[in-house]
């Protein structure tokens, strides 16, 4: 009966070890995968790029729920064919482009902060306002770092001009033309 205990322990202390050694293993790749972003830009040739780098002041928001200021910068508008979408690629629609607003957003807290920047930007069109088709969503930002994120408009091909409305949701807006 004693020899029956210690093989019912000893297959007890090795389960137990056995469900140790995979759960660091699970965890050890969990951490070595990196999450993508859900919007990507793609190798595939740029049709034309408008050069903006225009800074604006936006509040975003800390572990604690504080409001943070962080500096956004709009530093140019491309245009598109292809871009990525969760590691798919998808091609703009016959006689549509994609419209690509690339951002960079510096945290300068010494604490990670979130915003989301898809937020901060509409396409003017007819005297409408649309948001970014394709975007990353809640974008962290480091403590003391830039934060480059990119937002999709799909549009039509033949347009040349568009104004961009830029500022938080609630409050004043800036106008930002773009032209092509």
């Amino acid at each position: 009966m004693t020899s029956l205990k210690k093989y019912f322990r000893l297959s007890v202390v090795l389960g137990v070890v056995l469900i140790v050694l995979l759960s660091f293993t699970l965890l050890a790749k969990a951490a070595k995968r990196k999450a993508p972003s859900s919007l990507q830009v793609t190798s595939a040739p740029t049709k034309a790029t408008a050069v903006i780098d225009q800074s604006f002041e936006f509040q975003a928001i800390n572990a604690a729920k504080d409001l943070k200021p962080v500096t956004y910068t709009i530093t140019n508008v491309d245009r598109k064919d292809e871009i990525k979408v969760k590691d798919k690629s998808r091609q703009a629609a016959s006689g549509k482009d994609f419209l690509l607003v690339r951002v960079e957003i510096q945290n300068n807290q010494t604490e990670r902060l979130a915003i989301v920047s898809a937020d901060r930007v509409r396409l003017e069109e007819n005297g409408k306002l649309f948001a970014p088709d394709y975007h990353n969503g809640n974008v962290v930002i480091d403590p003391l770092s830039v934060r480059r994120d990119v937002l999709a408009f799909v549009v039509d091909s033949k347009t040349k001009d568009f104004i961009f409305s830029v500022g938080e949701l609630e409050g004043d807006k800036q106008k930002l033309e773009v032209n092509f």
